[in-house]
């Protein structure tokens, strides 16, 4: 929207030149008009940022025919946002180093040698960075997911994350870009804008709320405005940032601004005027010389331009007086985004290596835009769904052939190859896929073909052959592409397999039970060889009973007589043979020794010796089930930043290769979706470690590593397993890089993954309740010495006593604390004589004898077997007859004679006993 106010000046200089009456006039209607006209910008639509209700209503009608990119993108949409609906609101308060204030340390700095551009510091401090994109790309997702469903509890948790950052005084941040290197914000809080503007018109925000927030972000977008930015990309995330506020506020101030600056931007970014190099942005180039800075300038010069399309500003049309243009940066810069490896040729080495993140989103705009085939080659060659991972999401959804969406169809032409299949060497028994890339405004088809003839099913743009064969040499793949306008055919790919020399090893061995033991091979091997039982042999004494290939074809469950407890055992393998053309047959005698030991089962009560908790609180020993279980028992806390369980207990040892199997429940009804649990291993410290999270959700069910505080996805589980609130058996096997990850025994995902070695294992939460139960752990440990517990446990404190006979004393006391290895007993003293060991902070001494005294101490024992100091002694007489008895003046604990008559005449004694207390100190005194 254009800003009349700024033109009221030069109305009122006109007005000078006409006489009084006409000037009078035509001033009051100017005054008029700069009223309405501001009214108007104040009442203007919503949505209307990045997308507008009559382009959300067109996407709708696409995603009910089932049309794609559409509805596959919808999905993702929809998933992310549901995923959302559980998480915690974050704040700068929760990480921020002063109060409100947003807090970053500058991400390439604090080297030994300086800054080092691209190498971000693992020191650097940056929780307010992370709490910023976790922010922005909730509150977009649940606006999207708004705007598309009409749901109200996407509106109402996106409104929940705004109060938290914007508006309770308490949490939010101070609206001010002038934090340290601010970019940060200028590429976070546009998402969050975008989220906002995509729920305005929901009828359940309340009006204070909302006012509230419009005042945190006009005071954002003045700062932002008002404060520089230089001319690379920094300068390019600030036009967006304004741009998204003023387009939130209908301020046409801040809008008018970022049109401005984004004018003033765009020729001095870019080098050249019409020759070979135009396009290349300069400021990136003097800078870095890296493509991914160049597509990062150039994401965030197309988003302004998209923000401000809606404000009926052209910007994708625009060039200067030397022709130079968003167009025309595009051109350039594509080809080098479809094949990276080419930038090293043009002479600008990139720093970084290039990825679907590295802002090829932008391309769903440029195309939609301008048409180019050129630019759709460049979403064939990173495939849709297209992500934008600062600021829009998954922009496929919202911005993929906004052309489509007209009235009249787009002429179909028949596809046209991009890339090729290309041909490959491969050994034999591996995997090899085959690839193709098309362009075309419609559906293609696709059809792969081997040596002329047609695959059965091999109907994808990607075709696996599984495994290799040797009498696969040679073969040549090639794809048949068609749709409604023609076909086209690929060149031909040519596999070459090299013939497998190799034997089959041993890899691992695994006893998972005392009636199992996984062998696990090198390679696939042959049904026909690894399920004779016979080829297996287990000493001492122990028979196999049947032999199983798993699908994974090298792991073989061997069904066992029992294993004892603690005993060491070699299972020798002969005759098993691989899947080569030639058949290479183990080495004769290979073997590898095993030990099953019984899990821990919690049996006596206490958590185990060396345990350590986040927070000790949060864990107890409860009886559930008939049996004893570690119940992690609260939800009273959040993730860590960085996607980090929030809660989790380690044990003690690291071990590197090893089977970790536990007995665990969800601690929360099904009903809630993303309740989960999670096994940690390879644990480093709270910044390094993978873990296992076991969720209601299957897309959830993932395998991560978090690193530097930040979590990584490495694998998701084939399909739902989490279904209810039972006990379940879940396991996670590791040998050199591979893992493996089972539940009830069914192998739910497999990859492999070298980053951590040996580290400690840990059971626990994101942010939920939990229980488990019979944990094992088979492999070797290596003992952390700052585990051995050698501090003895603190002494057991006020020691009382009640009578109930004459010849029975009970005893109470305090319980002793040990945070190390925790109490496990405690040992009672009778006139410097052990009598019992027990495990509580009671004892009933019986068979004494009437009218004696009698000497008590109480010692505590903790986990490492460390006795502490014996308590105060407690003197205590037995009485002649069934009245309480009298512990000697002095004794702890025992009842006095003012005690005894307070018991008998109540209050009346209290007050006699001030007044005597009164007088007694009054004689003191006066002496």
């Amino acid at each position: 929207m254009k800003s009349y106010h700024s033109q009221f000046p030069v109305r009122l200089k006109a007005i000078l030149h006409k006489g009084i009456w006409a000037g009078s006039a035509q001033l009051i209607f100017s005054l008029i008009f700069f009223v309405v006209s501001a009214q108007l910008a104040v009442a203007a639509s919503h949505p209307n940022m990045y997308i507008n209700q009559k382009e959300i209503d067109a996407i709708k009608n696409k995603i009910t025919a089932n049309a794609q990119p559409w509805v596959g993108s919808y999905s993702n949409v929809i998933s992310a946002a549901k995923s959302m609906l559980t998480k915690s609101p974050v704040s700068v308060t929760f990480q921020g180093k002063s109060s409100r204030q947003y807090f970053t340390e500058k991400p390439y700095c604090g080297w030994p040698d300086g800054c080092r551009d691209g190498q971000i510091n693992p020191n650097a401090d940056r929780g307010d960075y992370i709490a910023a994109i976790k922010l922005g790309d909730a509150v977009r997702d649940l606006g999207l997911a708004y705007a598309f469903t009409g749901e109200a509890q996407y509106a109402e948790k996106a409104i929940e994350f705004i109060r938290i950052w914007s508006v309770n005084p308490d949490t939010s941040m101070k609206p001010t870009t002038a934090a340290g290197n601010r970019i940060e914000l200028f590429i976070t809080l546009p998402g969050y804008l975008y989220g906002a503007d995509l729920i305005w018109n929901y009828a359940g925000w309340n009006v204070d709320e909302k006012a509230t927030f419009r005042s945190w972000v006009q005071t954002l977008g003045n700062q932002a405005m008002s404060s520089g930015a230089g001319n690379n990309n920094f300068a390019n995330w600030r036009v967006v940032l304004i741009a998204a506020a003023g387009a939130l506020l209908d301020d046409s101030t801040l809008l008018d601004f970022a049109a401005m600056e984004w004018k003033r931007l765009l020729p001095l970014q870019m080098n050249g005027e019409g020759s070979a190099t135009a396009g290349i942005m300069g400021q990136e180039q003097g800078r870095s010389k890296g493509l991914h800075y160049s597509l990062y300038a150039i994401n965030a010069m197309i988003q302004g331009a998209e923000i401000l399309r809606h404000r009926n500003v052209d910007l994708y049309r625009y060039k200067d007086n030397k022709g130079r243009g968003l167009e025309l940066a595009l051109d350039f810069i594509t080809p080098y985004a479809i094949n990276p490896a080419a930038w090293t040729a043009a002479g600008y080495p990139q720093i970084t290596t290039i990825t679907q993140d590295d802002s090829m989103a932008l391309y769903e705009l440029a195309y939609s835009h301008y048409k180019k085939p050129l630019y759709l080659d460049a979403i064939n060659r990173w495939t849709r769904p297209l992500d934008d991972i600062r600021v829009m999401g998954i922009n496929t959804l919202t911005h993929a052939n906004l052309f489509d969406l007209d009235s009249t169809p787009l002429l179909t032409v028949a596809p046209r190859i991009t890339t090729q299949p290309s041909s490959q060497t491969i050994d034999e028994g591996a995997t090899v896929t085959f690839s193709v890339t098309a362009s075309d405004s419609a559906t293609l088809n696709f059809q792969w073909f081997r040596n002329g003839s047609v695959i059965s099913g091999a109907t994808n743009a990607r075709y696996t052959v599984e495994p290799v064969l040797f009498s696969d040499n040679g073969a040549a793949y090639r794809c048949n592409i068609t749709n409604s306008a023609g076909s086209v055919v690929s060149d031909d790919a040519i596999l070459t397999v090299q013939m497998d020399t190799t034997a089959p090893t041993i890899d691992a061995g695994m006893v998972r039970d005392s009636d199992q033991v996984d062998i696990l091979f090198s390679e696939s091997v042959t049904a026909t060889s690894a399920e004779i039982t016979g080829n297996y042999q287990i000493t001492p004494d122990i028979a196999v009973l049947s032999a199983t290939l798993t699908d994974d074809g090298r792991t073989v469950q061997l069904q066992v007589s029992d294993l004892a407890d603690g005993v060491g055992y070699t299972i020798t393998v002969n005759s098993i043979q691989d899947r080569s053309s030639t058949a290479n047959e183990i080495a004769p005698g290979s073997n590898i020794s095993l030990m099953y030991e019984p899990g821990e089962g919690f049996e006596n009560g206490i958590i185990p010796i060396g345990w350590s908790p986040v927070v000790a609180s949060r864990w107890s020993m409860v009886m559930d089930e008939g049996d004893n279980a570690l119940h992690l028992n609260t939800t009273s806390y959040s993730p860590l930043t960085g996607e980090r369980p929030g809660e989790i207990i380690l044990l003690p040892n690291t071990y590197e290769d090893f089977t970790f199997g536990v007995q665990a429940k969800l601690g929360e009804p099904v009903s809630n979706a993303n309740a989960d649990y999670v096994l940690v291993f390879g644990y480093q410290d709270k910044n390094n470690y993978y873990y296992m999270m076991f969720n209601d959700a299957q897309n959830n069910t993932q395998l991560f590593r978090v690193v530097d505080g930040s979590r990584e996805e490495l694998n998701t589980a084939s399909s739902d397993w989490v279904t209810d609130a039972a006990y379940h058996t879940v396991e996670i096997s590791r040998q050199g890089n591979w893992i493996e990850v089972r539940f009830d025994n069914a192998v739910i995902l497999q990859t492999t993954d070298s980053t951590f070695g040996a580290g400690q294992l840990g059971l626990g939460s994101y942010n939920d309740s939990a229980y488990f139960d019979n944990v094992r752990v088979v492999g070797t440990a290596n003992v952390i010495p700052s585990m051995v517990d050698g501090t003895p446990p603190s002494i057991p404190i006020n020691v009382t006593t009640t009578l109930v006979g004459i010849s029975t004393i009970n005893l109470n006391w305090n319980a002793a604390e040990d945070v190390e290895s925790g109490i496990t007993s405690y040992k009672i003293y009778r006139d410097d004589i052990l009598q019992e060991t027990v495990d509580g902070t009671s004892y009933s001494d019986n068979g004494l004898q009437a009218s004696t005294t009698y000497r008590y101490t109480i010692e505590a024992v903790n986990g490492a077997d460390l006795e502490g100091l014996k308590s105060a002694e407690l003197i205590v007489s037995t009485d002649s007859n069934d009245t309480p008895p009298v512990a000697d003046r002095g004794g702890a604990g025992a009842m006095g004679w003012f005690d005894m008559l307070l018991a008998l005449f109540g209050v009346s004694m209290l007050v006699a006993r001030d007044r005597l207390k009164d007088a007694v100190l009054s004689e003191t005194i006066s002496s």
